[in-house]
């Protein structure tokens, strides 16, 4: 059974800001695809993100590595260019606006840290704030500016 992490996002007007939210039926989620799209054909893919293991960050700030390609996907594995892109396996789900700056979300199994950079380079004289709590496991908060984390605090959970 996955555990989930509670992600609470706080940066000026991202509650109103519907470019990163997908509407359906009067209900917004924080959808990551808004952020780094995921590619939707081989041709895009490579165009986008390169091919093969590579280790490196295009001028995007994306991540360029395990793209797996095999006979069933030749272009990428989903599972693991969404662990590399957004940093879990899932988009986000659960999405709660709390208030105009701030918006709470879960993932499964990580914080989607590669979505708070790119999220942070589209702000960058902005701090954006997360507080991610992984369940029965602690937590995370974390500062970024321009895409970089500036600040990082991890606390374990209280047994």
């Amino acid at each position: 059974m996955p555990n989930f992490v509670t992600n609470v996002v706080t940066l000026q007007g991202i509650g109103s800001d519907n470019r990163f939210y997908t509407i359906d039926e009067d209900t917004k989620h924080f959808d990551f695809n808004k952020i780094i799209p995921e590619p939707t054909t081989a041709d895009e893919c490579v165009a986008k993100y390169g091919t093969g293991y590579l280790d490196s960050v295009d001028e995007e700030g994306h991540s360029l590595k395990r793209l797996d390609h095999s006979d069933d996907r030749p272009w990428f594995d989903w599972y693991n260019w969404h662990r590399d892109f957004w940093g879990t396996k899932w988009n986000a789900f659960g999405t709660g606006i709390i208030d105009d700056n701030t918006i709470q979300f879960q993932t499964a199994w990580g914080a989607p840290d590669p979505i708070f950079g790119a999220l942070s380079r589209m702000f960058p004289d902005i701090e954006l704030r997360v507080h991610s709590e992984y369940e029965g496991d602690g937590s995370v908060d974390s500062v970024y500016l321009n895409g970089k984390v500036v600040s990082s605090v991890m606390s374990e959970e209280q047994m």
